[in-house]
């Protein structure tokens, strides 16, 4: 699938590079765009969300990026400075508390990828979900 620039910029990516992902291991850390459905489950428009995990077979875990923070204690902030390779358009909020599985297929591009350091405060704050 081929993304034009313009229709990045309009969902607010500027300056971004498509990177092919393939359909191996190693998606952690990976932040990807892909359709979120509205809540009539309809398609919707195009988010980032963090790859946390990778399941066996084809399926992800993923966690919800929007660019407002929550008080909510489970939002991890995601700046420039978080990426080791590419980056989002502005700075972010990673939800580690809005967990969600797709199929490796759902993926539209990946954006970049986040620091390790990164992406352990962000399974972190997982663990404190279930503690």
């Amino acid at each position: 699938m081929v993304v034009s620039i313009s229709l990045l910029r309009s969902f607010g990516f500027n300056g971004l590079r498509t990177i092919k992902m393939s359909p191996l291991r190693g998606w952690a850390g990976e932040v990807v765009v892909l359709p979120f459905p509205q809540t009539h489950l309809q398609s919707g428009k195009r988010r980032p969300a963090l790859v946390v995990a990778d399941l066996s077979g084809d399926d992800l875990v993923l966690c919800q990026i929007p660019t407002k923070a929550r008080s909510d204690g489970y939002s991890v902030p995601l700046i420039l400075t978080d990426f080791q390779r590419g980056r989002l358009a502005v700075d972010s909020f990673i939800r580690s508390n809005r967990l969600f599985t797709v199929e490796q297929s759902v993926i539209l591009y990946a954006a970049g990828k986040i620091k390790d350091v990164k992406l352990l405060e962000v399974k972190a704050k997982i663990r404190q979900l279930f503690a």
